[in-house]
């Protein structure tokens, strides 16, 4: 809601009549549904007893769905009845993100909504912590999907010639004294250029071309003239102090060889990350609830050393409803290794989950993995 200001401005009341009630009804009834139907959750419709707070998550759920698709995973309309359309809240998945052939950079939400709409209150994502790492992995996913697609390049649409006899100056010259086959056509591009972070691949490969071609460049002299260069003594620099032309090649030679490294490393750290796996071998549950002695598994397969990883344990009370989380920290995770951790116990609860949210590289990569993940945020 709004209203105008004296000043011309708007002012903005953010207001909910979910739970309003008319001045005819004194209370409101027994039985009766105080939620928008689109935006429940499946245990509001089966379980009553079993909302909780993974009940909001799933709303949240379909919020986030409706800001990236532009409608809820599920609509209740005049032709649908309320029996179907709950019926498809409780059996049926979302649909898929509608997303169009020029843009594909939505995909890396698909996980997120994936774990906030579960059907099941006990396998959705509950905690605010595991919800904002869920968010920052996919916006870096999102950002590099962005900035992947910026930078293919558009094939140019022919020019059509102008119905004027004078030409336009500040678009393209084009030189008429030659013959077709060779000529020039110069374009002055009035465009401002993109910033952004740097797109290691594609500089790897402009530096090995220009390598590759000042090498030929070289060796296509020497054949024209045998003596000019055999003759001339290989020296440091040349009389204006520029780099001999072999050194410079390599030099570029051998930062193209550590781009290419350092990027072969950054796609072992990230396999790496989904190669980690964590379970729970063994725990009990007393008589009255309560869990004790819960053993965790976490296996790294890959060869690359973490210097800490956490494991986050939420424990679910006999109703389903979440009834705690605890964080478990392992150091040291060498590679190819797997450690046992024991999780702290819980005086309630009668199920618990185990998922990875946090994860630390050990030197150097650990530096190389911070410095990527600047470039491609700028």
């Amino acid at each position: 809601m709004f209203r105008p200001l004296p000043s011309g401005e708007l002012h903005f009341l953010l207001t909910d009549f979910g739970v309003a009630r008319l001045h005819e009804q004194s209370n409101t009834l027994t039985g009766q549904s105080l939620m928008t139907y689109e935006y429940a959750s499946p245990e509001q419709f089966n379980d009553p007893r079993g909302v909780g707070v993974a009940t909001d998550y799933y709303s949240l759920g379909v919020v986030l769905y409706e800001c990236l698709h532009g409608s809820v995973p599920f609509a209740l309309d005049d032709h649908t009845g309320i029996v179907t359309f709950m019926n498809k809240v409780l059996t049926e998945a979302p649909p898929a993100l509608t997303i169009s052939t020029t843009d594909q950079t939505l995909s890396p939400f698909a996980d997120l909504l994936q774990g906030l709409l579960q059907k099941k209150a006990t396998d959705r994502v509950s905690d605010p912590e595991e919800l904002t790492w869920l968010i920052k992995q996919a916006e870096l996913n999102y950002l590099r999907a962005n900035r992947s697609s910026s930078t293919r390049p558009s094939t140019p649409e022919p020019t059509k010639p102008e119905a004027t006899s004078e030409p336009k100056q500040n678009i393209a010259e084009v030189s008429t004294a030659v013959p077709a086959e060779v000529k020039p056509v110069l374009i002055r591009s009035h465009r401002k250029p993109k910033t952004g972070g740097l797109n290691w691949p594609l500089l790897v490969l402009v530096v090995v071309l220009g390598g590759i071609g000042l090498y030929y460049a070289i060796l296509k002299q020497k054949a024209r003239n045998p003596t000019s260069l055999a003759d001339t003594p290989i020296t440091n620099a040349d009389t204006s102090g520029r780099p001999h032309l072999k050194e410079e090649v390599a030099l570029h030679q051998q930062e193209a060889e550590e781009a290419i490294r350092q990027e072969q490393l950054r796609q072992e750290a990230l396999a790496a990350v989904k190669g980690l796996t964590v379970k729970t071998n063994d725990y009990r549950v007393g008589l009255f609830g309560g869990i004790k002695n819960v053993q965790l598994q976490l296996t790294n397969p890959s060869p690359v050393m973490f210097s800490s990883v956490v494991v986050r344990v939420n424990y679910y009370k006999d109703g389903g409803g979440l009834y705690k989380s605890e964080k478990v920290y392992f150091n040291d995770v060498g590679p190819k290794s797997s450690l046992i951790q024991t999780a702290p116990n819980s005086d309630r609860g009668t199920k618990l989950t185990c998922k990875i949210v946090e994860h630390q590289f050990a030197p150097p990569l650990d530096s190389l993995m911070t410095a990527a993940s600047s470039d491609s945020l700028n």
